[in-house]
């Protein structure tokens, strides 16, 4: 089936619209969900001193990992599975090729451990009460910490960049409803992976993971034919442009004001407030050259 656009949009046309926006509230769900931490522990209880929120314990674990993963972390699958469903579904209820279940499967395994990857940072409470005991040596406490702070957060950056890797490249093309959210969203993500892979400390990690999200932006490109009025339209070619272009800025600027080896959360107020500013600044400069692309592409 050739994938060039259609003129005149058809009842299909409509529906996939439809699915679009809704793939695209799920993936703005998806860029926004982890901050709850910002508001409910760092704003209201560090901030308002309501420490209860977070940081008070029911059997050695603490109120901010039990919602992490009774909520957020089952939450953060549906979401997954959501898009998964979208960008893999067929047009007019027709039964997927052969081909497709298994792109749709991939998608669904990567998901998997994206989440497998999350529960295992339970293993927090334990390195924290390790610490807590000061018995934070030795062998055993090594290998917790590993699991804790290397192995989860492999875990999770690994197959989450694949992930949306995946999407990126395989999404049907022409999907051109939700292009504000796309922006939005391809924004926030760089934003909070960036954050995120400095703050697991893997930097580097982050740097090579963005590769692959660079990588499934050019394939789509391809797809449309180099033709970027076109694919300037398409909700994942704007989302994963954006993607790309704020975690690269992102890692870059912080490499240079701040040194990628300092994690926010070991910061003073008034150096994170500098990092909110570094974060403003480029949705701010990002925003604007949305801005003049919309206008030189509008109608073409």
């Amino acid at each position: 089936m050739s994938e060039l656009k259609t003129q005149n949009p058809t009842h299909t046309d409509q529906a996939l619209d439809k699915n679009v926006k809704r793939m695209a509230w799920w993936v703005f769900f998806i860029s926004v969900a982890y901050h709850y931490k910002l508001f409910a522990c760092a704003g209201l209880g560090l901030g308002l001193g309501l420490t209860c929120i977070c940081y008070d314990q029911i059997h050695g674990i603490t109120h901010n990992h039990w919602f992490e993963h009774l909520v957020y972390v089952p939450m953060m699958w549906v979401a997954l599975n959501a898009v998964n469903n979208v960008v893999f579904s067929s047009q007019d209820g027709a039964e997927l090729s052969a081909d497709r279940k298994k792109l749709k499967w991939v998608g669904q395994f990567l998901a998997v451990l994206y989440v497998y990857g999350h529960g295992m940072h339970i293993m927090n409470t334990v390195e924290m009460l390790a610490r807590d005991l000061n018995d934070a040596q030795g062998p055993l406490y090594d290998q917790i910490w590993w699991i804790d702070e290397q192995l989860s957060h492999w875990m999770q950056f690994i197959p989450f960049f694949l992930l949306m890797g995946w999407y990126i490249a395989h999404d049907r093309l022409d999907r051109t409803g939700a292009r504000n959210l796309a922006v939005i969203t391809g924004v926030l993500i760089g934003i909070d992976r960036g954050i995120g892979v400095i703050e697991g400390d893997n930097p580097l990690l982050g740097v090579l993971l963005s590769c692959i999200i660079l990588v499934a932006c050019l394939y789509r490109y391809k797809r449309h034919h180099y033709n970027f009025s076109r694919a300037w339209q398409d909700f994942f070619f704007r989302h994963s442009m954006l993607f790309v272009i704020t975690i690269a800025l992102l890692l870059g600027l912080y490499s240079l004001i701040f040194g990628l080896q300092a994690q926010p959360s070991n910061m003073a107020y008034s150096v994170v407030a500098k990092v909110v500013v570094l974060a403003l600044a480029l949705i701010g400069t990002e925003l604007l050259i949305v801005i003049g692309l919309d206008r030189k592409y509008r109608g073409q």
